[in-house]
């Protein structure tokens, strides 16, 4: 890979890049934690769902980020083949788990200046050479030296880069931008209107491997940070205190009533989550699994899960008061759980509990326009799809290669 196609990666955020009309947008691929996820929408004052197909990560990969990617890179081509995409224009999103997110605070002045000092920043924390790295910087505001300005930054190595485009390549697809996962949630969310330029809302994205959060006044992001939390660490504490494989601890897990509560529709209020009271079917669109026909979902997990949900509350939770170190005067007022772990009733009750704000469980693809008749392959369209949440934020970003 040239270092002049990856030099291309302009800041994220930038102009809007819609399609022109009558054409599709770019193919959305997600090689993400639990699944590799390929969307694709249709331009539009609404944009449509235009094609849909996921690979689910065979359980031995889940822990070994290098081999769930190549078998995610093998899978590609036939997937994008096999489902109905158009074109072959592609964006694609760097895995949070392969990237580093931190606040900086570095000297005030012009852009070039802050982009300069945000990298040689990072590369600091990281002990390594900036070139070594592709980092794109969210500039926040003035911090609390005056002299200084607040800066995120998100980081990835060029191997890793290099690697993601080569992916999209050997599927005979046109690499035409790569996102990261926070920018590309905002924008889901943004794009379609599902939030306000008055509101200061933060987006968990509840994952398989790691918990995404992001702050942020309309588009304006003020804070993002992936926390190494996520589904895989509740199955590591119900398999270590079992005593059983981490495929059956996940077993348990997903079939555990108590534990997963209800499905739910895609943004329904939740604010009550974290009341004693328990939610039935009614007007939030909640609604209770159909009972299985063995008794796995007699075992209770949550006694072995406590040390898990106590710490992500805790991480949540100092995410809020950096927050509001940063701005005292303009506090959080909404909340919106996201992702594929946001079906878990147990876990968002606690998440609801930290936050103490109203409380949405997000769903940004129930606000495209369907026919009923678009192309999926490894997924179902008609019901809810929290976990696809980024891809589809990825799918509206502008192209920046």
């Amino acid at each position: 890979m040239r270092k002049a196609s990856l030099g291309a990666l302009r800041q994220l955020g930038g102009k809007t890049g819609a399609p022109k009309p009558g054409k599709v947008y770019p193919i959305a691929v997600d090689f993400g934690a639990s699944a590799l996820k390929v969307m694709q929408l249709t331009p539009g004052e609404t944009p449509g769902l235009g094609a849909a197909a996921s690979v689910e990560t065979p359980h031995e990969l889940l822990d070994d980020p290098s081999a769930r990617l190549a078998f995610q890179i093998e899978q590609l081509p036939r997937l994008v083949r096999g489902a109905g995409f158009k074109g072959k224009r592609a964006v694609c999103l760097i895995p949070a788990c392969l990237t580093h997110t931190t606040h900086v605070q570095v000297p005030r002045g012009e852009p070039a200046m802050v982009e300069t000092s945000a990298r040689l920043a990072v590369a600091s924390q990281l002990s390594c050479s900036p070139d070594a790295l592709v980092v794109r910087h969210h500039e926040v505001g003035p911090a609390v030296e005056p002299s200084k300005t607040e800066v995120i930054t998100i980081a990835a190595s060029r191997g890793v880069v290099g690697r993601l485009m080569g992916g999209l390549s050997s599927a005979k697809l046109e690499p035409v931008g790569m996102r990261t996962e926070a920018v590309a949630l905002l924008r889901g969310f943004t794009s379609l209107g599902l939030t306000t330029e008055n509101d200061v809302c933060l987006y968990l994205d509840l994952g398989m491997s790691a918990t995404k959060a992001v702050i942020a006044q309309g588009n304006h992001m003020r804070l993002a940070r992936s926390i190494e939390l996520g589904g895989r660490s509740l199955d590591e504490e119900i398999s270590r205190r079992r005593k059983v494989s981490l495929a059956r601890s996940h077993e348990l897990r997903l079939a555990c009533t108590e534990f997963s509560g209800v499905e739910r529709a895609p943004v329904a209020s939740v604010t009550g989550l974290g009341e004693s009271g328990s939610a039935r079917v009614g007007q939030t669109g909640l609604r209770m699994p159909a009972e299985p026909a063995d008794n796995m979902k007699k075992v209770s997990v949550l006694p072995d899960v406590g040390e898990t949900l106590e710490m992500l509350g805790d991480e949540v939770a100092m995410c809020l008061r950096y927050h509001h170190s940063l701005f005292p005067d303009s506090p959080v007022t909404r909340a919106v759980l996201t992702g594929g772990e946001s079906r878990q009733l147990t876990l968002c009750r606690r998440l609801a509990g930290v936050v103490r704000v109203a409380v949405q469980a997000g769903d940004p693809s129930r606000a495209l326009l369907r026919s009923g008749k678009e192309p999926a392959a490894g997924v179902d369209t008609a019901q809810p799809m929290p976990g696809w949440a980024a891809v589809l934020g990825l799918g509206l970003c502008p192209t920046d290669l």
